[in-house]
């Protein structure tokens, strides 16, 4: 690819093109001052086409104008785009959106503004309707991939690469080169057809792969990637002004209820969750409870939440028994739609104010049924994506795990012979800070001295079997007689290294089948060991232990009536001792 020109030198020049392809050098003549004259990028968050990422595709959002790149530049992404972060939406195209340019636009997706991250993630399913995702196997999805995939210069990547003339001949040939119709072919051989001008335009001039012969391997390639960006960390949860994620569960009153649940989208779309519940202040007449769902809910192609029911798990004088239901939009959010900040904007509107179609009613974040004992309640939900995932390589982690958790000793015992490594000690450690004692004073774990031994679940379960299959999701079992029920999945990978995000709450009907239910366990995966050891992510250099979490069995032992709060700290986080098993079961 030609060298990208310095943007500082055109701006001197009305006419300059800037760029540095070949259809940088389109002539605007004298150019007005009210008119895009230049090639400019530049911003802070970067934009990917999964699926379809293509090499030379131009793009604007906001006052970036550009085309992807093959290589990265100390200022550019290779295979993003780049946005400034006030642009309210990206526009992919072929053709040149400057002064006197003509161009074909493939899709637009909008830009949050308050849920903001520095990476976006998008597919063509995403850009046709925005801000509503529609099926891969859609006509008009179908088209654009496979225009993209027909104008692939360079088979031996898996991106795709448009020759660079593909911009200029769309500009300047636009009437005998781009159909009436555009993309809006149903028959694939009348697409085919209308756009084969083009191709054979391009061809003459570079080779390209031509359109595929099967248009279900270019669904097949939407569908690969709207799985990808489906999966993740999400956070469901209530919040007063509805415009920002909350930071912590918040009740405000004691006629006011507040929902905080995590959960895990795997890459099937099934749904892992556990949260809590809560009503007021529970020391002062409130309620309270832990919620999971009644089974595995999914999330569907379209991204609507399908028998999303939320149980309570340990209240049963004031259960709750409530349906989700709502459709993720934009950069995947469920949004309520209602006014924030004490003004007559939506959390919507202040989040995508480019979009020019807000939710429908039944595609609000809603919670409708009987919560912590009142029946027929609404609530109003949030969610959003906290964590991508990145699919590729996963196959690499594939395969039967041994799995213990470590937690802190509450006394002298033989099985509590080892002491807990220095390094997982402390503020930044693996273990709590301290465990409170019978009189609620914090006694601190102290280097040398605490000691660790296995974790039992409540049914007596020690080690368990992690089955990590070849898309990346993960299942966990009490043993290889056992059945296996979903438990995560990979999040990142590569040869040498995956990322796991695990969480133990298959809903309550897989309770009784699920080991150490309610833990989540986090970590990265060492694959160039044999025994494959977890380690923390954000210390993996320092070579310290996974950890996991739970806020079931503390929530368990308290609500039984244990008042033995040291215990209730150990139970509550420690370190996990994983082992590779090899590619069948042995425990």
């Amino acid at each position: 690819m030609k060298k990208l020109l310095l943007i500082s030198a055109c701006l001197a020049l009305a006419a300059c093109g800037g760029g540095g392809k070949s259809y940088s050098q389109h002539d605007v003549g004298v150019c007005p001052s009210t008119a895009r004259c230049l090639l400019e990028p530049g911003g802070e968050h970067r934009v990917t086409l999964e699926g379809t990422v293509a090499t030379n595709l131009s793009y604007e959002c906001g006052s970036s104008l550009y085309y992807v790149l093959d290589t990265a530049t100390e200022q550019l992404p290779a295979n993003q785009a780049l946005c400034p972060s006030d642009a309210e939406s990206i526009a992919f195209f072929l053709g040149d959106r400057r002064y006197k340019g003509r161009w074909v636009t493939l899709g637009e997706a909008y830009l949050p503004q308050r849920l903001t991250t520095r990476d976006y993630r998008f597919t063509l399913a995403d850009m046709v309707e925005a801000p509503r995702r529609i099926g891969a196997g859609d006509y008009r999805v179908r088209n654009r991939a496979a225009l993209l995939m027909a104008l692939d210069s360079d088979l031996a990547t898996s991106r795709l690469e448009l020759p660079e003339v593909v911009n200029e001949l769309v500009s300047e040939n636009f009437d005998a080169l781009v159909p009436a119709l555009e993309f809006d072919y149903p028959d694939y051989a009348a697409f085919r057809a209308a756009w084969q001008p083009l191709l054979d335009a391009v061809s003459a001039e570079a080779t390209v792969a031509g359109f595929p012969a099967d248009p279900s391997t270019v669904t097949a390639r939407i569908s690969t990637a709207n799985t990808a960006t489906r999966a993740g960390e999400y956070v469901l949860e209530t919040c007063q002004d509805g415009a920002a994620p909350c930071d912590q569960l918040k009740a405000f009153d004691t006629n006011q209820n507040a929902l905080r649940m995590e959960t895990l989208v795997l890459p099937d779309g099934r749904v892992l969750g556990l949260g809590q519940l809560q009503k007021g202040d529970p020391e002062n007449g409130g309620s309270e409870d832990l919620v999971t769902w009644e089974g595995v809910p999914t999330l569907a192609a379209g991204l609507t939440v399908q028998q999303g029911n939320i149980v309570g798990l340990l209240n049963s004088a004031a259960a709750t028994d409530a349906t989700l239901s709502g459709r993720l939009l934009g950069h995947r959010a469920l949004y309520i739609n209602q006014r924030v900040e004490g003004g007559f904007v939506t959390d919507f509107a202040l989040d995508l104010p480019g979009s020019p179609s807000p939710p429908s009613g039944g595609e609000t974040g809603r919670v409708q049924g009987s919560v912590l004992g009142a029946g027929n309640i609404g609530l109003s939900i949030r969610a959003t994506q906290t964590g991508p995932v990145m699919m590729d390589g996963a196959s690499e982690a594939a395969g039967y795990y041994s799995v213990t958790l470590k937690r802190a000793c509450t006394g002298s015992s033989e099985q509590c012979a080892d002491f807990i490594p220095t390094k997982e000690l402390g503020s930044n450690g693996n273990y709590p800070a301290c465990l409170h004692d019978s009189d609620g004073n914090c006694q601190p774990l102290e280097p040398n001295q605490a000691r660790e031994r296995n974790r039992a679940d409540e049914n007596q379960i020690e080690t368990f079997v992690v089955r990590i299959s070849a898309d990346g999701t993960a299942y966990a079992a009490k043993s290889c007689e056992d059945e296996l029920v979903p438990a995560g999945l990979v999040t990142a990978a590569t040869q040498n290294r995956a990322t796991l995000a695990l969480l133990l709450a298959p809903g309550a009907a897989n309770k009784a089948g699920t080991p150490h239910f309610g833990t989540r366990i986090d970590g990265t995966l060492d694959l160039t060991n044999g025994n494959r050891p977890l380690y923390r992510t954000d210390r993996y250099s320092e070579r310290l232990r996974g950890t996991w979490r739970d806020l079931y069995r503390p929530a368990q032992l308290r609500a039984a009536g244990s008042n033995d709060l040291e215990r209730r700290d150990s139970e509550s986080r420690g370190s996990v001792e994983w082992r590779y098993q090899g590619s069948g079961c042995a425990l």
